[in-house]
């Protein structure tokens, strides 16, 4: 199936295009990274990419590593300035006044978009983790996806922390990084329905599940929802 929208005509490609490159060989080259999965993402088709998150690392690593590119949610304070607007702006990311399901333009646009057919990277946990462990999830993430009705193929970054988080004054390039894209989980697993009483929040538990892992039995090749 073919997919239209005016989403899917990005800005300055070359932007997005030089860029992803970049990271993608920073990601390589300077740290000893590991991607397993790839095969799990479509080359065409609506999907939400959601990861954990522990490194200002975490979207360009996972991001270059893609067969096609995505978009992404930035908060709106790294819009501030005129070159980092320009630059975001660039890069497919979309304007987030909170980290919440609060911010019902951003809300909206992300479901224009996935119903054009392309593809969303989100960290449920919002932020980066500030010790490297797992954060409490929003249920942001849970509403745009039962909203969207569109499958959900969870990823597991791990090593940033090491290499660059919270706590880091400089890079240590000495720590290797491993990104694992697991098996989508489609709607009728995530979903439990309008009439559940939690349905966001358990929608959120099985993505968070998968990100860690631990739902790999319920997934789908990708092929078979393209």
């Amino acid at each position: 199936m073919h997919y239209e929208s005016p989403l899917a005509k990005p800005k300055r490609p070359w932007v997005y295009t030089f860029v992803r490159h970049l990271a993608y060989e920073t990601c390589a080259n300077l740290w000893n990274t590991e991607v397993y999965g790839v095969e799990n993402i479509p080359h065409e088709g609506p999907f939400i990419l959601a990861a954990n998150h522990l490194s200002f690392l975490d979207p360009p690593f996972i991001g270059s590593c893609l067969p096609r590119r995505i978009y992404y949610l930035a908060r709106e304070s790294l819009f501030e300035t005129a070159f980092m607007g320009w630059l975001l702006d660039s890069l497919h990311c979309i304007r987030l006044k909170r980290e919440s399901s609060g911010d019902v333009s951003a809300v909206k646009t992300v479901l224009k978009l996935l119903r054009s057919g392309q593809s969303l990277l989100l960290f449920p946990e919002g932020t980066r983790s500030p010790d490297g462990k797992p954060q409490t999830p929003k249920a942001g993430v849970g509403l745009i996806a039962c909203m969207a009705q569109v499958p959900v193929i969870p990823a597991h970054i791990s090593g940033t922390f090491e290499a660059l988080g919270r706590k880091n004054a400089l890079p240590n390039f000495e720590h290797p990084i491993r990104i694992d894209y697991h098996r989508p989980i489609l709607p009728e697993v995530y979903d439990p329905g309008p009439k559940h009483p939690e349905r966001y929040r358990y929608a959120m538990e099985v993505i968070m599940e998968g990100i860690k892992g631990l739902r790999g039995t319920l997934g789908v090749d990708a092929a078979s929802w393209k």
